[in-house]
């Protein structure tokens, strides 16, 4: 039932959490079973009806929407844009090895042998992997992504790292007294190191904590574990309690000042208050108005500049397989381009709409033919995102004079005069 509820429950988290619950949920299960006088034979010998009308709908599942979910375009597509299989990261790496394996003079097949496919993806997943479990990470950080930061809080307390350690120093003793502690130790220690492998097959903001979230309850369990092992050990039951009421005492007002405080303060452009505010505007706008929108910071935030329309009502068009990777993106009458300060400048007088919306926070300034019409702020009064209505006329203009000019110098100084913050002269 526990099972049921929990993969429920995981399908509103994140995907490698709706991932791994019902796996791990089946595990428990049988452990659970295991633990109890009644072995998982008999169980299957003497209650073979109540056992398939348990485990038949997570069977089906797996066999059916988990294995078509794992298919799907949507899946593979997020799966090719952050693996480390074979990335650029894993080739480069494989690269300077054999470069390096020439220059000393290796063997061609002792180099073979050691630089590799196997030996190269091997290598990045195992630094990954070993990143995530290092004191660094559990006790000094909760980033990357930057999104996620919270000034002078790690992902653990010093406490529960203890509590880890310890419940790691029970399953390698294993006393005979406490072999109950030893198993549970060790299901719940085995299920925290599987729950890490989805964060270390990426490349993207590593260590990612969000995608290694479902590893958290199990780390807890297992920390909880070692830490009443120590009190029945050494009989420490109060200056441990006196420690971790100390430890906790610290620990609260330090990620309240984190969070709520400082974090804000240094660093603003990292909370999407600007895009929340910026997209209640864009969705009290007919939903037909055509708007040029500047998406480098904002590419997973498109259905908030849809309210409640349907997106597949729309036609998408993109220049890339993956939207993150796409320099130009149409979602019906919202055109989203990359960097449209710079490098697709062209862009402002070449396409047909009615706002232009650019981010602002990174230095893009407003250029002295539009007229800005609402500002987006952070919680710190300073700019995120402008929206710009364009002078039709001046804009045909450029663009009759940019279409019209032969010469390569003579466009860049068209554009050049278009991005000015004032007219050429003035």
């Amino acid at each position: 039932i526990s099972t049921y509820f929990f993969s429920t429950l995981s399908f509103f988290t994140y995907f490698t959490s709706r991932l791994l619950v019902i796996p791990f949920g089946i595990v428990i299960t049988f452990f659970a079973i295991s633990t109890h006088s009644l072995s998982i034979k008999q169980l299957f010998v003497k209650h073979k009806r109540l056992v398939g009308v348990g485990l038949l709908p997570l069977l089906l599942y797996l066999i059916f929407p988990f294995t078509l979910m794992l298919k799907t375009p949507f899946a593979l597509g997020r799966y090719a844009q952050t693996t480390i299989i074979e990335s650029d990261l894993v080739r480069a790496k494989r690269f300077v090895d054999i470069a390096h394996a020439g220059e000393v003079g290796l063997p061609i097949a002792l180099t073979r042998l050691l630089y590799n496919k196997v030996t190269s993806n091997a290598t990045i997943f195992l630094k990954h992997y070993l990143t995530f479990l290092s004191p660094n990470t559990l006790l000094f950080q909760t980033t990357p992504p930057k999104r996620y930061l919270v000034q002078n809080v790690g992902v653990v307390t010093a406490i529960e790292l203890i509590g880890l350690i310890a419940a790691v120093g029970i399953v390698l003793l294993k006393h005979q007294d406490q072999s109950a502690h030893s198993k549970e130790a060790l299901l719940f220690l085995t299920l925290f190191l599987f729950a890490l492998v989805p964060t270390a097959l990426t490349t993207d903001d590593f260590p990612n904590l969000q995608r290694g979230v479902i590893a958290t309850p199990f780390l807890q369990m297992a920390a909880a574990i070692g830490l009443a092992h120590l009190t029945q050990a050494f009989r420490i039951q109060r200056p441990l309690l006196i420690i971790g009421c100390i430890a906790l005492f610290l620990t609260v007002p330090s990620l309240v000042l984190g969070y709520v405080v400082q974090t804000p303060k240094e660093s603003p452009y990292l909370r999407n208050v600007h895009t929340t505010r910026l997209s209640d505007w864009i969705n009290a706008q007919p939903s037909s108005t055509t708007m040029l929108i500047e998406h480098k910071d904002a590419t997973f935030l498109y259905p908030y500049f849809y309210a409640g329309d349907d997106l597949l009502s729309y036609s998408i068009e993109k220049n890339a397989k993956t939207f993150v990777n796409a320099d130009t993106l149409t979602i019906g009458p919202r055109i989203f381009i990359q960097d449209l300060c710079r490098k697709n400048a062209l862009q402002l007088f070449m396409r047909n709409y009615q706002y232009l919306i650019l981010e602002t926070h990174d230095g893009c300034k407003k250029p002295w033919w539009f007229t800005q019409i609402f500002s987006a702020k952070f919680d710190t009064g300073e700019e995120g995102f402008a929206v710009l209505e364009p002078d039709v006329k001046i804009k045909e203009l450029y663009k009759r004079r940019y279409l019209e000019t032969k010469s390569l110098e003579e466009k860049t100084l068209v554009i050049q005069e278009m991005m000015a913050e004032k007219p050429v002269g003035k």
